[in-house]
């Protein structure tokens, strides 16, 4: 967090993405659709983190200091008689720009959301219905998951228009209700970590038109959290995403990956995807790097 003092008063402004609060998320997410300049996305950025929505407004390319007792009335109006009078301080350009390079990681940084702000939602018009999240990191994802929601994200990310429909169903597979007797799971031994029942894929046909209904802003949190991760694990795992001419003309996508790596140590396909996500991925990472150190040990060979 960054600390600032103005006029004696100490403000704490998120200096990262992982510091960012729910309504902070959801307010920058609805800045993102509107457009706006730099200068002014950032500049209404500050001002909702500093809380001075109603303290400042702009006028002719320039801020201004509304006092107290003004706040409450329309503004639009009588800011020319203000200003005339004298009524309104101007915020120094300086002072503004000062305040703004505080905000450089939105720009400058690719979301990193390794944290799951918003572990629940709620569905439905009239009986809600509670889907719980992934932990952080999906950390207590199945590779299966991992690979649905990946599927997903590339057919929402590469879209021009932003299918809506990809969205809700990547939302809808990592968002599932709660394990029945669960409590009883707990007290048994029999809990792995995870509140969300098995995923199957009857989930995501159930729930994706509901989830539909959720505020755009909430929809478009839980797909930064989504690519932060998959950044966080791109970062993680670097010889696997590597690619190479023998990567491109031999791709298989996930499933090609969960048949190869089935068999005495992960058991049969099904059982290989329902492997942890990060036990399949420190696998693909290990053998890569055997891989690569056999090229070069090849290269060295052939050389000699």
């Amino acid at each position: 967090m960054n600390k600032i003092e103005i006029e004696n008063k100490v403000h704490f402004i998120p200096s990262t993405w992982e510091e960012m609060t729910v309504k902070q998320l959801h307010y920058l997410v609805g800045l993102y659709s509107r457009k706006l300049t730099d200068f002014e996305f950032r500049t209404l950025l500050i001002i909702y983190f500093l809380g001075w929505r109603r303290k400042v407004i702009s006028y002719k390319d320039k801020m201004y200091w509304i006092p107290k007792y003004f706040r409450n009335f329309p503004l639009r109006f009588f800011v020319p008689f203000l200003i005339a009078k004298g009524k309104c301080k101007v915020i120094d350009n300086t002072d503004l720009y000062l305040l703004i390079e505080t905000l450089d990681f939105v720009n400058k940084e690719t979301p990193v959301l390794h944290k799951n702000k918003i572990p629940v939602i709620k569905v439905g018009r009239f009986f809600k219905t509670k889907l719980f999240g992934p932990a952080d990191d999906f950390s207590n994802c199945s590779y299966l998951e991992y690979a649905k929601t990946d599927v997903r994200f590339m057919k929402f990310f590469a879209s021009e228009s932003k299918d809506v429909d990809a969205l809700n169903e990547l939302i809808a597979v990592i968002y599932r209700p709660k394990k029945w007797f669960l409590f009883f799971k707990k007290r048994y031994g029999q809990y792995n970590g995870d509140v969300r029942r098995k995923y199957n894929d009857t989930f995501v046909n159930r729930y994706k038109n509901k989830i539909n209904r959720l505020p755009r802003q909430t929809k478009y949190t839980i797909f930064l959290f989504v690519y932060g991760v998959r950044k966080q694990i791109e970062a993680d795992y670097p010889h696997i995403f590597q690619k190479s001419e023998e990567s491109k003309t031999n791709n298989f996508g996930h499933a090609g990956i969960i048949v190869e790596l089935a068999g005495a140590k992960f058991g049969n396909p099904d059982q290989t995807a329902e492997t942890p996500l990060h036990t399949i991925m420190i696998h693909l990472e290990q053998l890569s790097i055997d891989a690569e150190e056999a090229r070069e040990r090849n290269n060295l060979n052939t050389e000699e």
